[in-house]
């Protein structure tokens, strides 16, 4: 007998002797115990991912979601809302020693709208180097999913350079 023939017969040996086991196992209370972990686990990935910087951005100082949330919640106009989250964020860019006080402005930083991590560039130089060099900087084309389908089959005929947007 060569060694894939017993490897083979090996596996049908654990696969028989597993089958009792896991039938008597698969109660429907442990299923359902089984399934809200699993689904528990994944709300939980959900919200830590939204709420959460990705690790490769957490260098850059930030606002917290919770505050950005707070603020909103509070009803306060616009110009209100900038100074508390830029006084938040750039505790936080002192926390991280990227600037030395708080009259200054990181020239990168991040804000968290409805669950995604934007990076806002200050510099202008900057900003035009990195929409300008497609070598340095990858580029991501950013998709509307069914958006511009619905858009081309209602307004195709009246938009020729929508047209040409659906269709590629």
């Amino acid at each position: 007998m060569d060694s894939a023939a017993a490897a083979h017969a090996y596996l049908a040996d654990t696969l028989d002797r597993l089958k009792p086991v896991v039938a008597d196992a698969a109660t429907p209370t442990a299923l359902a115990t089984a399934g809200a972990v699993v689904f528990a686990t994944w709300i939980g990935t959900k919200l830590y991912r939204m709420f959460v910087p990705p690790r490769h951005l957490r260098k850059y100082p930030h606002a917290s979601p919770i505050k950005i949330i707070r603020t909103l919640l509070q009803r306060k106009g616009f110009l209100e809302q900038r100074a508390i989250l830029f006084e938040a964020m750039r505790d936080d860019a002192l926390r991280l020693g990227v600037i030395k006080s708080k009259d200054e402005t990181p020239s990168i930083y991040l804000t968290w709208f409805i669950g995604r991590w934007q990076v806002i560039v200050v510099n202008p130089t900057d900003m035009k180097n990195l929409l300008t060099k497609h070598e340095t900087f990858e580029k991501k084309r950013l998709d509307a999913g069914y958006l511009f389908k619905f858009l081309g089959k209602v307004c195709g005929s009246c938009c020729p350079n929508l047209r040409a947007l659906t269709d590629s």
